[in-house]
């Protein structure tokens, strides 16, 4: 290579690194220490700030390359509803030194509870995530090892970490709790032992092999009048599924291609639902459908939608027992996909083909 080619080759990557451009995905093994496993997430790990009509401190998880980060809708909800006024930033440490680096929202979905944002600093190594929980070969037992890594109460616990064991193994039972205040419903958790607290949510629950499970989302204490010391976090199974989307259509700069989340433009609940107790079957009842959307004439109210599939004969068919399963089961596709969608049309069962369409509340 001649000497001004190398001098131009080396400029560009010197550029690349001041920028925070070059990372790499966190590789352990369950040989890997303990101590030295958890020294290395805390590079992937970050204090995500909320500054909306109200200050929040919650935690986030570097999800892919380049800075892209994942964490709860709760933590960042009052920014995406206050878009002109609200900011949020991240906070680690770079080279022994706290630092603030400003972040974007690119991505989120409230029954879900989980959002994506992207760090000006683009050098922070990933973590692997694998659905062990609703989709998978290798599902959680009770009483597996898990640990979970965030910054609790304060952005000055900044990287704690607390060990704990699958506690609940049923996740096709709802797994329901409703946070005071909001009304959010969840549903599909993981029920845990390993301690969280108010500023953990959006941290990372990790398997002992290293592997992202979901993010610490919600916990009941003593006190609460309802129970003790109980552990949630929120499965990261739909995040596999999009976040290379979500980044793939990112990197051309324009908001306007932002990933939008496939929907079938109709409003629907399942029996888990605040005032819908008469409802008792399995599936997701359709309350009401968009005039102009792509359901309208093929989705009727009250069908129950009971699974989805794609349109090969050989596509996988997802059943649908509660809300998330819906949720989960349209991540699987894209926009403008066609599907097939099983609905029990007064008790008589319907195949119904539509074209998936976009959901204009995940526009950011």
């Amino acid at each position: 290579m001649k000497t001004r080619n190398f001098i131009a080759v080396f400029a560009v990557f010197m550029i690349a690194i001041m920028l925070g451009g070059c990372n790499a995905p966190i590789n352990v093994n369950t040989s890997t220490d303990r101590a030295d496993m958890v020294e290395q997430y805390l590079e992937a790990s970050v204090t995500v700030i909320a500054k909306g009509s109200y200050n929040s401190t919650g935690s986030g998880i570097a999800i892919h390359s380049g800075g892209y980060i994942a964490t709860n809708y709760h933590v960042v909800d009052d920014v995406i509803e206050n878009p002109e006024t609200g900011t949020v930033s991240i906070e680690k440490i770079v080279d022994g030194q706290f630092k603030s680096y400003d972040a974007t929202i690119l991505w989120y979905n409230e029954d879900f509870d989980l959002a994506v944002i992207r760090s000006s600093y683009r050098n922070i190594p990933y973590v692997k995530m694998e659905d062990r929980w609703i989709d998978s070969a290798n599902p959680l037992r009770y009483t597996e090892e898990v640990w979970a890594l965030g910054t609790p109460i304060h952005r000055s616990l900044y990287g704690t970490y607390s060990q704990g064991y699958i506690s609940c193994a049923k996740p096709n039972l709802p797994r329901i709790s409703q946070e005071s205040g909001s009304g959010r419903i969840y549903e599909h958790l993981i029920q845990h032992t390993a301690a969280i607290s108010s500023g953990s949510s959006g941290g990372g629950l990790f398997d002992a092999e290293g592997n992202l499970l979901g993010l610490n989302s919600l916990s009941v204490v003593s006190g609460s009048g309802t129970a003790n010391d109980l552990y949630f976090a929120t499965p990261i199974y739909p995040l596999i599924n999009i976040i290379s989307e979500i980044a793939e259509l990112h990197e051309d700069g324009d908001p306007d291609t932002n990933y939008r989340f496939p929907s079938i433009n109709a409003e629907f609940v399942d029996r888990e639902t605040d005032d819908y107790e008469s409802f008792t079957k399995l599936g997701v009842l359709i309350e009401s459908v968009d005039l102009f959307g792509v359901s309208f004439n093929k989705l009727l109210e009250d069908d129950i939608i009971v699974g989805i599939r794609g349109v090969d004969i050989d596509s996988k068919y997802y059943e649908v027992n509660l809300r998330n399963d819906f949720l989960y089961a349209l991540s699987n596709f894209q926009q403008g996909e066609a599907v097939k969608i099983t609905v029990l049309r007064k008790d008589i069962e319907e195949v119904v083909t539509i074209c998936l369409g976009i959901d204009e509340a995940f526009w950011v």
